[in-house]
């Protein structure tokens, strides 16, 4: 699911954490069209297609493991 703002990937985190399908990564983005941040989640269930993708321009993982990475790790708390 492709999501706008960085607080609603963290309500899904939660949302979907200790459920039986919980957020497996992250991914922020730039649209090639749009030219707009954007954040995909991906779910257990879900298979990861960012690089498939053809309006996804430098993709980069900030959440993976149960973890924020880079620059969002202060979310790690």
């Amino acid at each position: 699911m492709t999501v706008e703002k960085i607080d609603y990937v963290i309500g899904m985190i939660e949302e979907c954490r200790g459920t039986s399908c919980p957020v497996a990564s992250v991914w922020e983005y730039t649209h090639k069209l749009t030219g707009k941040q954007l954040y995909a989640v991906f779910t257990t269930a879900c298979y990861c297609d960012i690089g498939d993708s053809p309006y996804v321009e430098s993709p980069f993982t900030i959440y993976c493991d149960g973890k924020w990475l880079g620059e969002y790790d202060y979310l790690n708390g």
